[in-house]
């Protein structure tokens, strides 16, 4: 459904917190989550993942099942002083991989994702230029 890997990140002082990316990795995207403690820092990962454009709840309930089922519990046990605890994850979207081969060799490129609206929703590039299309399932 979704390709993702999660980091962990340890703890860590916010203003020495070295950031997250997604270079030389293979993935396009990529959310933090902090808290005082592991699980705070999971719920704040997958609150920021809910939040990331194009993805969907179905994304984020296989997600969440998956690393919760991969992993053990977070640890509830807060750090101490300002340290806070970090977790990553990088992902590719579904529809990222959804490129029509007749017309990319026209030089166009055509994507689809599914709207909150129940429609597919069919965006084609060409020369900088963006146009979209809806059409009902």
């Amino acid at each position: 459904m979704i390709d993702f890997e999660l980091i962990d990140l340890g703890p860590n002082y916010p203003d020495y917190f070295q950031g997250f990316g997604v270079c030389g990795t293979g993935f396009a995207h990529c959310v933090t989550g902090c808290g005082p403690s592991q699980a705070e820092a999971f719920d704040d990962l997958m609150e920021c993942f809910s939040q990331y454009e194009g993805v969907t709840c179905g994304m984020v309930d296989y997600v969440e099942r998956k690393i919760i089922a991969e992993n053990d519990d977070p640890n509830e046990i807060p750090l101490m002083g300002d340290e806070m605890y970090y977790l990553g994850l990088r992902f590719n979207l579904p529809m990222e991989n959804l490129v029509s081969p007749h017309i990319e060799s026209a030089g166009i490129v055509e994507t689809k994702d599914i709207c909150n609206c129940g429609r597919t929703k069919t965006n084609f590039m060409k020369m900088g230029g963006r146009s979209t299309y809806y059409s009902s399932f």
